[in-house]
């Protein structure tokens, strides 16, 4: 009897843990498009901070910023009899704001890959920071040029910081530009990048690798020696 109900609180607490979860869905830019399409004024929500939402957001976007402080009090006036549309800049604050709004009892659909992703393929035209042709003079004014784009929001690219901070004392070789992409979306945009850290290493102008995420120490002076 014992062994039974053992099992019958296993099979509960697993029920239970699922249930949390299953409220949220992940789908990549087309598809969100898609299920938004389907309801009439969708509840979407954008939870980067209200800077980064002034700056540009999806069209008909409600600001609720992940890290507010007061997410969960500003999200308990959501309509949980319709799905919520969640989105950031590339997917992470998304997540796990979709994860907590699944624990209050709402269906979610969580943009994969944020509004980068989206803008890349929608082909979105954003703005700011130096052109193309500005940033092809600068991969060509030294013979070994890397360049990293960054952003204070983005996990990986903090833990890259301090290595990338030293990096050219370290590879004299090398001349490192480092770009905040939230400076230089038009660029991003036109080069088509959907996802940061982003990390380029060019050779006389001519790019010679490209990277997207996080890149261990080691891993990135065996790449430019």
């Amino acid at each position: 009897m014992k062994k039974l109900l053992a099992i019958l609180a296993v099979l509960a607490l697993a029920v239970s843990c699922q249930g949390q979860n299953s409220g949220a869905t992940a789908v990549p830019p087309n598809e969100f498009a898609q299920k938004m399409a389907g309801e009439q004024n969708p509840q979407l929500i954008d939870v980067r901070t209200p800077g980064e939402f002034a700056a540009g957001h999806i069209e008909g976007a409600k600001n609720i910023d992940w890290n507010g402080g007061d997410f969960e009090k500003q999200a308990a006036g959501l309509d949980k009899r319709r799905p919520v549309f969640v989105y950031c800049k590339i997917g992470g604050r998304s997540g796990q704001a979709a994860q907590k709004l699944g624990q209050m009892g709402y269906t979610v659909v969580d943009l994969k890959g944020g509004i980068m992703k989206w803008d890349a393929e929608k082909g979105t035209k954003a703005t700011g920071g130096i052109s193309k042709a500005a940033f092809d003079k600068l991969t060509s004014s030294a013979p070994k040029v890397l360049v990293n784009f960054h952003a204070v929001w983005c996990a990986p690219c903090r833990k890259m910081e301090p290595y990338m901070n030293t990096l050219e004392a370290d590879v004299p070789t090398v001349k490192v530009v480092r770009l905040d992409a939230d400076q230089h979306k038009g660029l991003l945009s036109q080069m088509g990048a959907d996802a940061l850290p982003l990390t380029m290493y060019f050779e006389n102008g001519v790019q010679k690798w490209l990277q997207t995420g996080f890149i261990a120490e080691d891993e990135l002076k065996s790449k430019i020696k």
